[in-house]
Formats: structure tokens, sequence, C-alpha cells
């Protein structure tokens, strides 16, 4: 770190361990800034350049309030070493914090200007500047003339209302990790910086993140690198809670573009501690998490975030599917409001950071001719087991979608074990759409489903295309079995009280697909229905009642006599 001496007035490089208090300036750059190999080579005049005059202000300020060494960031860094720059970058929230004193000079506050002025000042349009604000524990603001102004703490009312800071933070830096990221994003959603990247690396330090600088890739680019960091040190879901300034885009990634569109983030509140949100983790398909979902009054799909903006509602982003249990988010221009009921359940997900125009597209038609299964089977009786291929099966929707308009063929797995009913009954329904563009359906329990569970594609399709050929129906009949007990005994050939092994019913198992319109889109719906005949179990009944009357009738009439 180097540091001026402010009485000789040349640099002096200390490590953290030997550093001396030291005072630090705070202030917006201007066009010739001393630089500090300009600096070094300066031996007498410094009024040469303008900028140099508040070098020595600065120095000449520290040295009369009893500091001998002052920090300058113009200067007192080496921008043509990397290194050093990284380094600088990386622990200059640190350095404002430690320091003994910080001077925030506002060069555009004039000497007559009332102090009120202060809010409208460059200074607090700046992206760098966020962090010398709340860093410092002693920041004294002074006017172009070198005027002191007040301390941060004199102005607490008037600073906070210029940064949307509350006044609770600016008092106390350490509830910092308090704060939900969406907040601490919408301070910077005004600010700007010289160069496009230092948008994401001046909030480093109020992020407590390190990160390597790569100028020139990019605005997008380094904020989202901000957010992975981010991501990587806390599980705040507040990090989602932003909406997108362009009400065209349908659909994107779940991480900003830029701190702006975290502009109303400080409106909403956590409901839950941080324990009780999902863990979530950077992958190489994208961010993995483990939660339920719920859904908006219109059937959309939504990521509750554990925060709210009305006390009895829930802050989400609406989500889409594309595949592989992936998903990017819809209507990233609003977020949505839900009540506050109970999530679904938990299932491992993935969620896009980003995603190219390429995928936009491809998002734009998945709903487009997807297969949303409808079925009215008792699930005591029908257990759904699995989906091949299972890449475009979107559970939360009971939705196959669909790889643009692609032919294909795939299948539902459904597992029936009714233990004291009868035998089990393992049953496939298979789907997809013909070279031809033709939708199908068929559900089967025998070559077709040995044909699937076997996850031979080929030996499906050879089976479906010899079930067309046969013209058979797509439906299912299952005879099934129980055990009767009668109360009333009946007596066997050996004098002992018997059993009846009744058929109680014949159940049809039938599948069809209709093309409908479901929220816009041209879709297929697969019903899936049951009937059962239970003519055979109703006899049974009826000779089992009117035995039992008869035999109570018999034994009354013998207690009465």
């Amino acid at each position: 770190m180097w540091l001026i001496n402010t009485y000789t007035l040349t640099l002096e490089e200390f490590i953290s361990l030997d550093r001396p208090a030291f005072a630090i300036l705070s202030h917006t750059w201007g066009k010739d800034e001393v630089t500090l190999q300009e600096f070094r080579s300066l031996t007498g005049d410094y009024s040469k350049k303008s900028r140099g005059r508040k070098v020595l202000k600065t120095c000449a300020l520290a040295k009369g309030r009893g500091f001998r060494y002052v920090w300058i960031d113009s200067c007192c860094i080496d921008k043509t070493n990397s290194v050093e720059l990284a380094e600088a970058i990386n622990s200059m929230f640190e350095w404002y914090a430690t320091a003994g004193e910080c001077y925030a000079y506002i060069e555009d506050l004039a000497p007559d200007a009332s102090t009120d002025k202060l809010k409208v000042s460059r200074w607090f349009s700046r992206g760098w500047t966020l962090q010398e604000l709340l860093a410092p524990d002693k920041l004294i603001f002074f006017d172009r003339d070198w005027r002191p102004r007040g301390t941060k703490h004199d102005l607490l009312g008037l600073i906070s209302n210029a940064s949307g800071i509350s006044q609770e933070v600016l008092r106390d830096k350490s509830i910092l990790p308090d704060i939900p990221v969406s907040h601490k994003m919408s301070w910077a959603a005004s600010r700007r910086t010289t160069r496009p990247e230092d948008i994401a690396y001046c909030l480093i330090g109020i992020f407590d993140v390190r990160m390597v600088f790569i100028y020139g890739e990019g605005r997008k680019s380094a904020f989202y690198r901000l957010q992975k960091k981010i991501i990587h040190r806390t599980n705040d879901m507040s990090i989602f809670a932003w909406t997108s300034l362009s009400v065209d885009e349908k659909h994107s990634g779940v991480l900003a573009t830029g701190p702006e569109e975290f502009v109303n983030g400080s409106l909403y509140r956590q409901q839950s501690g941080a324990l009780d949100n999902p863990e979530y983790t950077m992958t190489n398909k994208g961010i993995r998490i483990e939660t339920g979902l719920q859904y908006s009054s219109d059937g959309a799909t939504v990521l509750p975030l554990h925060h709210s903006k009305e006390s009895h509602d829930i802050t989400g982003i609406y989500l889409k599917a594309y595949g592989g249990r992936t998903y990017a988010r819809m209507r990233p221009y609003e977020l949505a409001n839900i009540p506050n009921a109970s999530q679904g359940r938990p299932e491992q997900r993935y969620l896009s950071p980003s995603i190219s125009v390429a995928t936009k597209r491809k998002l734009d038609t998945t709903l487009e001719n997807a297969f949303l299964f409808k079925s009215s089977l008792k699930t005591i009786y029908w257990q759904y087991e699995s989906t091949s291929p299972s890449t475009w099966w979107d559970r939360d929707t009971q939705s196959y979608l669909r790889d643009g308009n692609k032919p294909f063929t795939a299948f539902h797995y459904f597992r029936s074990d009714w233990h004291d009913v009868g035998p089990s009954l393992n049953f496939v329904v298979a789907f997809g759409v013909t070279d031809g563009g033709h939708a199908w359906a068929r559900i089967d329990a025998g070559s077709l489903y040995d044909a699937a569970v076997s996850g031979k594609m080929h030996l499906v399709k050879e089976q479906i295309q010899k079930l067309e050929r046969a013209n058979e129906s797509a439906s299912l009949t299952i005879q099934r079995w129980k055990a009767h007990m009668l109360e009333i005994p009946f007596i066997t050939g050996n004098g002992h009280e018997g059993t009846r092994r009744r058929n109680v019913s014949t159940t049809y198992l039938k599948v069809s697909v209709v093309n409908t319109v479901v929220h816009g889109r041209s879709t297929f719906v697969i019903n899936m229905t049951a009937q059962s005949d239970t003519r055979e179990f109703i006899w049974p009944l009826i000779v089992f009642s009117v035995v039992t009357i008869v035999v109570n009738l018999v034994w009354l009439i013998l207690e009465i006599w």
C-alpha cells in the first residue's frame, strides 16, 4: 500500500502489518488527475497541474488534523501494474474502513450553496463513492473551497434521502452482512461509472467478495460474475428479486444485467432467516437448487423468494421449464405476488443464470404443441414411476414440452400395486408425434410395455406401428379381484366357515389426445380416464345383506321366545 507522507510529500510503501495511521480522500475524478508516476516526477510546483492542488490541499488538511500519512486513489495506485491494481481494488473497502478519517471533497458544492445541495452533487451519483460513504467510521464533507460542511453522523437524514440507505446502516456498517442483497444492489441502481465493468467492481467490498478484474469483458459479464461470487457466500434469495427495464422481454436468465434492475429492491422485506432459505450453488448446468414451487392465479410457475412487499403475500419470480429440469425466468419485467401458502414438493432444479438468443426463441415456442396430461386415475391405485426420455418432462405443470416441432416418441411408466385387492399390474402410456405431424397416444401392458421398459425406443416405435396397423383402440381392460370374509359363517364340507374370492370389478383405462388451446397456446391434451363395471360386486353385497338381516331376525325371535 502506497501512502503519501504529508510532511515530505513523497510516496512510501507499507504492508498491512506495519501500516501507520492514515487519512484517506474520497472524491470524483476529473480528466487530469495526478497519477502515481506523475506524482513521483513532480519536484516543486504541484499547482502546474490543476488536480495537483487537490493533492496538496488533502495533504495539508491531513497534516493539520494530526495525520502523517494520507491515501489518495489517483496517485497511490500504480495502474500500470495489473497485480497492484487488483490488490488495491479488492482492498479498497477495508482501507476506507480502517482509515482514521475520510475527507469527502464535493467539488461541485459551491461555497455559497446550502448544505442541502449536497444531495444533488455528482459525488452521490458515482459508483465508487458508494463504498466510500459506507466504509469510513468518520467521514467529513468539504465544499469546493475545502470548508467543512458536516460529518456523516451530523447529516444522517440528508445523506439517507440522497443515497436511499437507511440511517441505521449509515450509523453502523457492521450490520451490512444482514442487509438483503436486493437492498444493497438498490443503493447502486442510479449510480454510474466511467468504465463499464466498474459498476460491478465497485460493489465487491459492500458484498465482501473478491474478483479478478478483466477490463474489456463488458458490463454485463462483469455483473454476472459479481452475482455468482455473491451466490458463493450467501443463500439470500433476494438476489433474484430484480425487474428488467424492458417490458418487451419475455424470457431471461435469473441473474440481473446491472444494479439498475434492483431499483425497487429496498421495498421487499425478508420473511424468514437465511437458515430457512434453500441451499443453492453454481454449477456448469446452472444454479442448482432444491425447492418447491408455487403457482399464480393464472397458472404460471413461481419460485418463492422468501421476501414480501405486503405482510400476507410472498414475492417470487415467474419461471418456465425448457428441458432437463432447467428453468429460465419468464416475464422478467415483473415480480410475482402470491398468497403465503405451502410450496410444492422440494425437488432438484436448475436455474439458468443467463440465456442465449437461440434459447429465448426456443422458450417462445416451448409450450406450442406441448402435451398436457390430465388424469382421473386414483393415486391410491396407480403410481407414476418415470418418463422417458425425461429431458422435456415438466412435472410441475404435468406437461411434456417439445423441442421445437420435431417428431418424437416418449412414454410414462405406471405401477399398480393393490396388495390385497389383487395382482399387480404395470402399464405404459406411450405418446408422441409422427414424422407427418400426427399426435398419438397408446396405453398398453403387453408388447408395447415390454418394449418401453427395455429402453429401446426403436422397439417402441415398431410396436406403435403394429398397433396402428391393427387399428387397436387406445384402451386397456383390467380385471380387479378382492377376497371377502363373510361375518356370518357359511358351512363348508368339513364343517368350517369359508371365504369367497369374488370378482370385484372390471376397469377400463383409456387415453385420448385432443388438440386444444391452453393459455393462448395450441396444446395437445392427453386425457387418461378409468371406468369400472361394478355389477359383479353388487350381487354378493345384496346376498350378504339379506342373509345378515334374516339371521339377525331369527336371533331376535329366539331371544324373545
